[in-house]
């Protein structure tokens, strides 16, 4: 899953298009930084992002690491927001605790970058039942593995988004393709 320790901050609840008007932008998440209400370019074929959620709203769940289906060498803290990928290349593959909406915007916090690795995060999504997912049935790696089998979607964060401190925002589209912004 790559080389860093991430963590999954807590968006806010309710619509961003209903707040009052010019109220919006004032919107913050849980780690501070702005919710983003407007689309900017991605680093995909599209022209512009779609969308946080077309409708508008958010899940009433808030989105953690799923607690069991993870790789071996994920070190996951109690809460379930943070995680961290042990001095290995592989077997650290990780999950959500509930399904992701498409086009839904999943956040991931970069808090420490390791050196001496070549790449960085994959960032992926699946259309599993990831509680329906062994753990000791997870390949290695996300990308090509995981990816080759039905149900699975991802691609590399180029490595200079993968830096301390970075938020980066990713979602999935209704043909599978992965954005991240």
């Amino acid at each position: 899953m790559g080389n860093n320790f991430s963590s999954i901050p807590s968006l806010p609840r309710g619509n961003p298009s209903r707040a009052p008007r010019g109220h919006h932008q004032n919107l913050k998440d849980s780690i501070g930084g702005p919710f983003p209400v407007t689309s900017h370019r991605c680093h995909h074929k599209q022209k512009h992002c779609p969308a946080v959620l077309p409708g508008g709203g958010l899940p009433a769940t808030p989105l953690l690491f799923h607690p069991h289906t993870k790789g071996s060498q994920i070190l996951m803290d109690l809460s379930h927001k943070a995680v961290k990928r042990q001095a290995s290349f592989c077997n650290a593959i990780t999950f959500s605790n509930r399904p992701v909406l498409i086009y839904e915007q999943v956040r991931l916090k970069i808090t420490k970058k390791q050196c001496c690795w070549s790449g960085a995060l994959r960032l992926g999504f699946t259309s599993k039942d990831p509680s329906r997912i062994h753990p000791d049935s997870l390949p290695k790696y996300a990308c090509p593995d995981l990816v080759s089998q039905s149900g699975f979607w991802a691609k590399a964060l180029p490595e200079e988004f993968a830096n301390e401190g970075n938020i980066i925002a990713f979602w999935v589209d209704k043909k599978g393709r992965v954005f991240h912004r």
